[in-house]
């Protein structure tokens, strides 16, 4: 059996960026604490794991269709740091140079396309790890689905779901 990893970026973003609260900066002021952390954690991953395919997920632009059916959809969700939304470019090079494959869709939120990725691929005999702290996605838990969340060095399969919520 086949293991894919697919990772939820939103999430790696924003815990590179709150779990690292040093001022690293290039000489021209560019923040850099949360490229270091998500590289630093990409790292551990790839070396860590047993992976024989990897995808980082993104949201590009807004849930058009959420938002049509919820308008008030994220409407409570504070807006992105300045400092965090700056690195963002850099955590896509990052990705790239480790030879992590990214997958984004315009207006479809990676929360979709990690759903819709893992339940097909688990279908075909392919071990999943969806790779994110996000305790919605123990909706899709499964005997080929399971939940990594890296910070807590937490594996959550389909079994554990009741003890977890």
């Amino acid at each position: 059996m086949k293991n894919f990893y697919v990772i939820d970026g939103s999430s790696y973003f924003y815990r590179a960026f709150f779990g690292n609260k040093s001022r690293l900066s290039t000489t021209k002021g560019l923040p850099t604490n949360a490229i270091y952390t998500f590289i630093t954690m990409l790292q551990k991953l790839v070396i860590k794991e047993d992976i024989d395919y990897i995808a980082i997920v993104y949201d590009k632009g807004k849930p058009l269709k959420r938002l049509e059916m919820f308008p008030e959809y994220k409407a409570n969700r504070q807006k992105m740091p300045d400092d965090l939304r700056v690195q963002i470019p850099y955590f896509e090079k990052a990705a790239e140079a480790l030879g992590i494959k990214e997958i984004e869709l315009e207006n479809v939120e990676a929360d979709d396309i990690i759903g819709t990725l893992t339940t097909h691929l688990s279908k075909e005999d392919v071990k999943c790890t969806i790779v994110s702290g996000d305790k919605d996605f123990m909706q899709l838990l499964n005997d080929n689905v399971v939940l990594l969340d890296t910070m807590k060095d937490r594996l959550t399969a389909g079994k554990d779901v009741p003890e977890r919520i």
